[in-house]
């Protein structure tokens, strides 16, 4: 396929360069956290395996796994996409936006899959601390009740930023941080990096910036590392 790109004016080649800029940087900076995340997954593991007192439970390490090769799956198949608009399509910087724009099967087919490997993550996130909290809160009925209703309000809705009241939710338990300091400070921790990588990326979104992209790739990645410090 070599067919010479139309005759555009230069502000759509400007529009059609940033874009494409954009998806390659965007790219490689989904490489590097996978990367940065399969080096923590791997310490993690290697960690509670080697461990002699096994704190952690079936269910956790589990759940570990589980959301490594969703997110891999996920990496995977935007490489694909993205590999074949760049390469099997790279004739010239029109084929390749072409080919990146195109509501075809492969572009249908990736939104699909990033869509369900999305909201079943962050489901699977959700179950997680809802188990933490029926553990390490037995009285605490509201603070169940309230997971309960964020993680019904996030799936439902497609809103997953409820989430960001967690760490207000968890100031007013203070007097049982003495008893579960390390895995509560882990939990509000990880509440915080998820809480500025949607400040960050709400921010962006209401400047109508494309670098919101950027901040997308890290608040994806935020929630899943979160039980990887417990």
């Amino acid at each position: 396929m070599d067919a010479p790109p139309p005759d555009l004016s230069e502000s759509d080649k400007s529009v059609i360069f940033d874009q494409l800029d954009l998806t390659l940087n965007r790219m490689i900076l989904e490489s590097l956290l996978h990367g940065l995340y399969t080096g923590i997954v791997a310490v993690t593991l290697w960690t509670i395996f080697s461990s002699t007192k096994r704190v952690h439970g079936t269910f956790l390490r589990t759940i570990i796994i589980v959301l490594y090769v969703l997110a891999t799956i996920s990496f995977t198949i935007d490489w694909v996409f993205r590999r074949r608009a760049f390469i099997t399509f790279g004739d010239n910087y029109y084929t390749v936006f072409s080919a990146l724009m195109d509501d075809g099967p492969w572009w249908r087919a990736c939104f699909l899959v990033d869509a369900i490997i999305g909201g079943g993550s962050t489901l699977l996130v959700d179950i997680t601390i809802i188990w933490r909290c029926w553990v390490l809160w037995d009285p605490g009925t509201a603070m169940k009740i309230m997971e309960t209703l964020s993680v019904v309000y996030s799936s439902t809705d497609d809103i997953s930023k409820i989430r960001v009241f967690v760490p207000q939710i968890d100031c007013r338990f203070a007097h049982r941080l003495l008893l579960f300091r390390s895995i509560i400070s882990a939990l509000i921790e990880s509440s915080a990096i998820y809480t500025l990588a949607l400040v960050v990326y709400l921010a962006l979104v209401r400047a109508n910036m494309m670098s919101v992209a950027y901040a997308d790739i890290v608040a994806t990645l935020s929630p899943r590392r979160s039980w990887y410090y417990v």
